[in-house]
């Protein structure tokens, strides 16, 4: 992006006011920020100041509070009276008056009370009737003082005395407990005046009892006997810390080097103590526990604090900036506690903003004001650099027009718009000549891609001649292209003369003149090269030649040119020929062009040299398009002749199929064509538009059998069922032979005993003969095959093969490899053996040897593959119950479908002609999944691959040149085609076409016996949605 911006092009005012508006926005950016600076500076140094008073003012009331207390405690330590132990419930203590005194003297003080080494105590408690304390004593309303006294009797043992006094110093209630479990020499506040010889003061923490903070002030007694101790609440303190007014937002707190918060400005004894009203469970708040984010970011223990201590701090907390100072009490009392204040800095610097915003305002009035006036300015003093970015931009659009004349003020700018208009002019005077020729060049571009695209040569050849003529400016001119017996001829004669007298132009034009003989590149006679003609001459020679001036030049014959003259009634003045030679190859013909005109003024000139090279220039582009165009349909004719070659093998191969995949593209062109021309529907989509599509049907129709290549001969020549290479009925005849002999071998044999009756013996003899014959006959019969055997005769063939004849020969020599390999593993018979007159032997069964019929199938046959790739046993070929082909054989020859789309879906064919492999491979395929080899429905076959299987089965029914059966007539191919249409093996619709558009009649005419050809009336045939 900022790329982008840097590479973007502002105007020179846009950049005048920019650059003063920067200037405005940056000095006041720079005094909003030295405001800025310099009123934090000030907040700090005011906030300092106040903090430092305050937190002084805090500390001093703080330490004169407990420096009374102390002075108190010092006091009474010293007091004989004070020193007394309790009797009883302690009411009788002399100095119980003036412990309550003191209590209604000084509100900060929560008790005063004695506690002895024997275990001894007494406590006076101010409840001034607060709720919490009278809970926590469960004293009745209205108590305003607690008394406690644990006393020891005269057994020496500790009794605990509850009273509790109003304001009148009234008893309104009272307990006596036997058990005591409370003991003062167990607390802390005990032991540490114990060891000291001065008053002490414990840490602030939570009294048991009353479960409030404060602080305990001790001094042992000044005969050891006890201690003396005044519990002081922080709650004064705390009303202390919220009565200074530090700022609108600001905190004061207390908190311990251990980071426990012990008292907070905003009073509520929650925020301080934690408390779940169990004795184990009452402590100050850790800083991090308290919601107050302020607290929680500054109360931590002293250890982890990163702020110093007796100077005020500008702090980010929760993203705002505060004033934060800490400072530490005076440890002349031994304590270490630390009291906080913070306050936002928006406190301090509220009126320095609202400055900073009015100034703002008065900057953003003062802006707006500012820009228009200097883009006003500024666009005054740039309008001579606008004017001459104008002009620029028409210079960058190749418009050199004149403008109006403009100057400037300032003299850099003037003489650069001087220099500027002289350029303007310079340029114009010399791109008019680069317009013309970039024209030519966009012309010859142009007609370059045109000439590669075309594939009609006649409209190539028209195209060719028009780009020529249009780049030159010529009146006509003529196109001769080189045949294979090197004559020249006449592809195009045009010339289009303007008649100066009355401006009206004569058209004689079109293609070959009867008046334009060809003319040959050689002499006839001699055989010399010809080169009185200009146009033989620069065939020849492969030069261009340009003749300006046609009267005054003798060096070659114009006579065909003195032709156009006679047509058009005017003369040819100049003439350009170019030869058409693609590169590194020879002149396949020449251009010539006559009388060049001025473009601007129409009158005649000479072919000048510029001229010259881009008719040259188109004429290479031509010859190139030419030649491309002559090897495409060379390649063409090749690639189809290969086609027809291998059909024409296909058909040649074997007498059975005759002319048929000669035929069947004709009957499928025809289909076709008639399928195109259709504008109803289902047809009304299938438009074969394009000489390609054409082209890929018309190759489909060609290799639709191409599969058959792989078929063996036998397989597809099968007359007979015992059929191979060879007829194997004269093996059963030869066995037959043997019998034959040995009937007769057996009659001689009894005759020479004399132990029969001859004339027994020899109709015995004729019956065997007899019922040989017959067997024989009938097994020639089932040879033969036929539409249905029936299991009678299986069973007679079943008979007759249990049928014995003796062998003396060893059949495992002068054997093949191959046939060697079959009879593996089967042990020889000793001679002479027993053998079946007909027999399924072992040898018999060829295996598939691992070949895959499908190649994998990535291509979806679904036909099932019979178990070995040939059966040829004897009982199981006789046994075949229709036609001559066994289950394998069958297979074999359906297989050339799979082969056809094998060997063609591996061809390498071209975008145009990629649908060849699916046309081609269709044919046998039926309308409702039932056919072969991928069990295809209507739906999933095109148009041209139904066509297909249509002109398919017409052609084998109607063909007459196979000699395994009798030609159909029409009506009779019709009829069953019919009845394949009803049992859905082809297309209805296609088929009423077939009949409606008389397709089938129009093939018959050309290709059939007039035999054939009977009277067809196809209403019996159409389907029954079109018959009436």
């Amino acid at each position: 992006m900022k790329l982008n911006i840097l590479k973007r092009k502002y105007p020179f005012y846009i950049g005048i006011t920019t650059l003063m508006i920067s200037i405005v926005v940056s000095l006041t950016g720079i005094f909003f920020w030295i405001s800025y600076k310099e009123s934090s500076f000030a907040a700090l140094q005011t906030a300092d100041r106040l903090f430092d008073e305050i937190n002084e003012k805090v500390s001093e009331r703080y330490q004169h509070t407990l420096s009374s207390v102390a002075i108190f405690a010092s006091t009474a330590s010293i007091s004989p009276a004070m020193a007394q132990p309790p009797i009883d419930d302690g009411l009788s203590h002399p100095v119980m008056k003036l412990i309550i005194k003191k209590l209604k003297q000084y509100d900060y003080i929560l008790s005063i009370y004695t506690g002895f080494n024997d275990g001894s105590f007494f406590q006076v408690t101010a409840a001034r009737e607060q709720p919490e304390i009278l809970q926590k004593y469960n004293a009745p309303d209205n108590t305003s003082f607690i008394i406690r006294s644990i006393s020891l009797n005269e057994d020496g043992i500790r009794r605990l005395f509850w009273r509790y006094l109003d304001d009148d110093l009234k008893i309104i209630g009272k307990t006596d407990e036997m058990v005591v479990d409370y003991d003062p020499r167990e607390r802390p506040w005990y032991g540490k005046a114990m060891k000291s010889e001065k008053t002490v003061f414990t840490e602030p923490y939570m009294f048991k009892t009353a479960r409030i903070p404060g602080i305990t002030c001790a001094e042992k007694f000044f005969d050891n006997s006890g201690v003396f101790a005044v519990d002081i609440t922080l709650k004064r303190f705390t009303q202390s810390l919220e009565q200074q007014k530090v700022s609108e937002n600001a905190s004061m707190f207390l908190f311990n080097l251990k980071g426990q918060l012990l008292a907070h400005s905003k009073g509520d004894l929650a925020k301080v103590i934690k408390d779940n009203n169990t004795s184990d469970d009452i402590r100050f708040l850790n800083g991090e526990e308290v919601l107050d984010p302020v607290v929680n970011s500054i109360v931590t223990p002293y250890d982890k604090n990163s702020i110093s201590y007796n100077k005020t701090h500008l702090v980010s907390i929760s993203g705002q900036n505060y004033l934060v100072r800490l400072t530490k009490l005076s440890k002349d009392l031994g304590f270490n506690e630390i009291i906080g204040s913070a306050a936002p800095l928006n406190d301090f610097t509220g009126h320095i903003r609202q400055m900073q915003y009015m100034t703002a305002l008065y900057s953003i009035i003062a802006l707006l004001i500012f820009l228009p006036t200097t883009l006003i300015g500024a666009r005054r003093f740039s309008r001579s650099l606008m004017l001459l970015e104008r002009e620029a931009d028409k210079v960058r659009q190749f418009d050199f027009s004149e403008s109006a004349p403009f100057d400037s003020v300032i003299k850099e700018i003037n003489s650069l718009i001087q220099a500027f208009q002289m350029m303007k002019l310079t340029i114009r005077q010399r791109t008019d000549a680069l317009i013309a020729t970039q024209e030519k060049l966009e012309k010859l571009v142009q007609s370059g891609i045109a000439l590669s695209a075309e594939q009609d040569m006649d409209k190539l050849l028209e195209k060719i001649f028009q780009s020529a003529q249009e780049l030159a400016h010529a009146d006509g001119g003529a196109l001769f292209l080189l045949d294979k017996e090197n004559h020249l001829h006449p592809e195009i004669l045009q010339a289009h003369f303007q008649d100066t007298r009355d401006g009206e132009s004569i058209n004689p034009s079109g293609k070959t003149s009867d008046s334009f003989t060809p003319v040959s590149l050689f002499d006839q006679q001699t055989g010399d090269e010809n080169h009185k003609n200009i146009e033989s001459h620069v065939a020849l020679t492969g030069e261009t030649l340009i003749v300006n001036d046609l009267k005054d030049n003798t060096a070659f014959n114009f006579s065909d040119t003195c032709i156009l003259d006679e047509k058009s009634g005017s003369q040819c003045t100049s003439l350009l020929t170019v030869p058409l030679k693609p590169r590194q190859g020879k002149n396949i013909g020449v251009l010539q062009l006559f009388n060049a005109r001025n473009e601007k003024t129409d009158e005649l000139m000479r072919f000048d040299e510029e001229i010259v090279r881009f008719v040259e220039a188109l004429s290479a582009q031509a010859a190139i398009a030419l030649h491309n165009k002559n090897l495409l349909e060379a390649q063409r004719n090749l690639f189809n002749a290969f086609i027809q070659l291998l059909a024409g093998a296909i058909d040649a191969k074997s007498p059975y199929t005759g002319g048929h995949c000669a035929r069947v593209p004709e009957v499928a062109m025809m289909l076709a064509i008639a399928a195109s021309d259709s504008t109803e529907q289902p047809f009304k989509d299938y438009q074969l538009s394009t000489e390609d599509q054409w082209h890929e049907f018309r190759i489909a129709a060609w290799l639709h059998d191409c599969g058959k290549v792989t078929t063996p001969e036998y397989v597809v020549d099968k007359a007979t069922k015992l059929e191979t290479i060879y007829n194997r009925i004269h093996e059963i005849r030869t066995r037959f032979e043997i019998l034959w002999r040995d009937a007769e071998i057996s009659y001689y044999q009894k005759i020479i005993t004399g132990n029969h009756d001859e004339k027994t013996l020899k109709e015995e003899l004729n019956n065997t003969l007899n019922q040989l014959q017959t067997d024989f006959a009938f097994v020639a019969e089932c040879n033969v095959g036929g539409e249905f055997m029936a299991d009678e005769k299986i069973d007679r063939l079943k008979e007759l093969a249990s049928k014995k004849w003796l062998r003396h020969f060893d059949d495992r020599i002068g054997l093949s490899e191959d046939e060697t390999m079959l009879r593996a593993g089967e042990p020889a018979v000793e001679l002479p053996a027993q053998e079946f007159l007909l027999a399924d032997k072992k040898e018999h069964i060829i295996p598939r040897a691992g070949i895959d019929p499908f190649d994998g199938n990535p291509y979806g046959f679904k036909m099932d593959v019979p178990e070995h790739l040939y059966n040829r046993g004897e009982l199981y070929n006789l046994c075949i119950k229709k036609g001559t082909l066994s289950v394998e054989e069958r297979f074999k020859i359906n297989e050339h479908m799979i082969q056809t789309i094998i060997m063609l879906k591996k061809l390498p064919f071209p975008d145009f002609l990629v649908n060849v492999p699916d046309f081609a491979g269709a044919h046998h395929e039926t309308m409702d999944g039932s056919g072969y080899p991928r069990k295809l429905k209507k739906e999933d076959m095109s148009v041209s691959a139904r066509i297909m299987a249509i002109a398919d089965i017409f052609e084998a029914l109607t063909a007459s040149d196979r000699p395994y059966k009798k030609a159909k007539t029409l009506s009779q191919s019709l009829r069953i085609m019919s009845f394949m249409r009803d049992d859905k093996h082809i297309d209805a619709q296609l088929f009423d076409l077939f009949l409606k558009n008389g397709v089938y009649k129009t093939y018959a005419e050309k290709f059939l016996d007039p035999k054939q050809i009977d009277a067809v009336n196809i209403r019996e045939f159409l389907s029954n949605d079109t018959a009436h």
